[in-house]
């Protein structure tokens, strides 16, 4: 049996296996360049590039966001995509998130292990943080409870949004009127 080696698929190689699973479904895929004949019923590579790594990720739509793709379809896709990631020894970016967190729950040792490499975390951009980078952070920092966050105040979420804090649920305002206290050193 061969070793593989490992694999960090981009872009263009995540789109290729998609391209690739798609066609074993039976589903026809757009072609990525206009001016050949086309099915009507072709689905966009993009959008459903997009409608899968949602998928993978975990996200489901808020109240007034439509879904663009059935989980009914989004399921055997996903299952397939990630059995060909496997048996290439690939990841993608989903699964750098993803695959970590079934390790840490199938091992927790291996959480011990990244939580004391990590006694000190920082997340930058943390306004653009997804639910699963979220949970994988949460993890990451439980045990020493050493966090950082910065982000953009100009991209993030509207004064009065509940965050999490550890004096518990704080609203946005509140905090930014606290960092503004703290940097006048009161």
């Amino acid at each position: 049996m061969a070793i593989l080696r490992p694999a960090v698929y981009g872009r263009d190689d995540a789109r290729a296996l998609l391209r690739e699973v798609t066609s074993t479904f039976g589903l026809e895929v757009a072609p990525d360049r206009p001016g050949r004949d086309t099915d009507p019923w072709a689905m966009s590579l993009s959008k459903l590039t997009l409608a899968l790594e949602r998928y993978r990720l975990g996200w489901r739509p808020r109240g007034d966001e439509p879904d663009e793709m059935d989980d009914e379809l989004l399921r055997p896709l996903s299952a397939a995509y990630e059995t060909l990631l496997q048996r290439r020894g690939a990841v993608d970016y989903p699964s750098m998130l993803t695959v970590p967190l079934r390790l840490f729950e199938l091992e927790p040792r291996a959480l011990r292990l990244v939580q004391d490499a990590y006694r000190f975390v920082m997340a930058d951009e943390f306004q653009d943080t997804c639910h699963t980078q979220f949970r994988l952070l949460r993890q990451v920092v439980e045990r020493h409870r050493n966090l950082a966050v910065v982000g953009d105040p100009n991209q993030c979420f509207p004064p009065g949004t509940l965050v999490e804090a550890p004096q518990g649920p704080l609203a946005i305002g509140v905090i930014e009127a606290w960092r503004h206290r703290s940097s006048q050193g009161r």
